[in-house]
């Protein structure tokens, strides 16, 4: 028989029976899966390390998020929300580069998930509480995997 072990260093067999899970310091992308959080409420500049969901609140101020850059966050997912009804803006890192990709789209969007733009060094979310977007990196760029609420795509 094999016994199964998911680790930070990924599934490993071994003699033996069953499946065990190890504690990791960050997720290994299988169950059981709990993404990292952070909360933030000014200008920030994030690393691979704060790959999750990210919650913006600031009630009276726009705040901007810069992404790290794309060769340092391969593999990485970044869901991205506005907790209160404020623009908020991403930036790459990475200076001249188009960061923000659209990715696949299915179906057609609802005039409330418009995005506008196709790629470019900033992606700007609506002063609407709730907004979101989440963000796949490939280690060229972030791509636009889905969102709620409109998007706006564009250079800096």
């Amino acid at each position: 028989m094999v016994k199964v072990r998911v680790t930070e260093k990924g599934i490993i067999e071994e003699p033996g029976s069953g499946i065990e899970f190890s504690n990791a310091s960050q997720p290994v992308g299988v169950a059981p899966f709990v993404q990292n959080t952070k909360a933030i409420t000014s200008d920030t500049t994030f690393t691979s390390a704060d790959a999750g969901v990210i919650t913006i609140t600031n009630t009276t101020a726009a705040v901007t998020g810069t992404m790290p850059a794309a060769s340092d966050a391969v593999g990485c997912l970044f869901t991205v929300r506005a907790a209160s009804a404020r623009e908020y803006t991403l930036t790459g890192s990475d200076a001249g580069r188009k960061s923000f990709v659209l990715g696949a789209r299915v179906g057609t969007n609802a005039v409330s998930n418009e995005i506008t733009g196709s790629s470019g060094s900033r992606l700007r979310l609506p002063a609407l509480a709730g907004s979101s977007v989440t963000l796949l990196c490939d280690g060229h760029s972030y791509l636009v995997l889905a969102n709620s609420g409109s998007l706006l795509i564009d250079q800096a």
